[in-house]
């Protein structure tokens, strides 16, 4: 949704001192949903099908191998609950090492902080659910990745 200038500065007139003000911070604003709505859905549509870890009975930890095919982002679902820790790990980054993931947590917010690419992250999960680990890679198109997933 897009924000009407015009109708906006008739309802928040009396928020800013001038008209220019108030239009620049609506640009600004409108600026910055547009942005964070094209990422999320840009790496949301440029995933391929998301794959769960499975952990074998008993197992705390998994490997998941994978392939990046044209620069696409390969998704990963990892069942976990509220208290737990969850570690992950690049642990072959194809010829180039530059493999990097980012961990999604079931609300949909990212974890570890703003938007950062990790080759290795562990943190405490404060909701129960599927996470989402987004692979992709920082320049290479296509390559093979193996990664360490670990909940405790």
């Amino acid at each position: 949704m897009l924000v009407n200038p015009e109708k906006a500065r008739d309802v928040f007139a009396g928020l800013f001192t001038n008209k220019q003000e108030l239009m620049n911070k609506l640009k600004f604003t409108s600026f910055a949903i547009a942005l964070t709505l094209f990422f999320f859905t840009a790496n949301e549509s440029s995933a391929q099908t998301k794959q769960q870890v499975r952990f074998a009975k008993g197992a705390t930890s998994a490997e998941v191998r994978g392939k990046i095919i044209n620069g696409k982002t390969v998704s990963y679902l990892v069942g976990a609950r509220a208290g737990q820790t969850i570690s992950v790990k690049v642990t072959d980054g194809g010829k180039n090492s530059d493999v990097v993931f980012e961990v999604i947590a079931p609300d949909g917010n990212r974890l570890g902080g703003g938007d950062r690419m990790y080759d290795k992250w562990s943190g405490k999960l404060r909701k129960s659910g599927d996470y989402v680990l987004w692979v992709s890679t920082l320049e290479t198109q296509n390559t093979d990745f193996k990664l360490r997933v670990s909940i405790r």
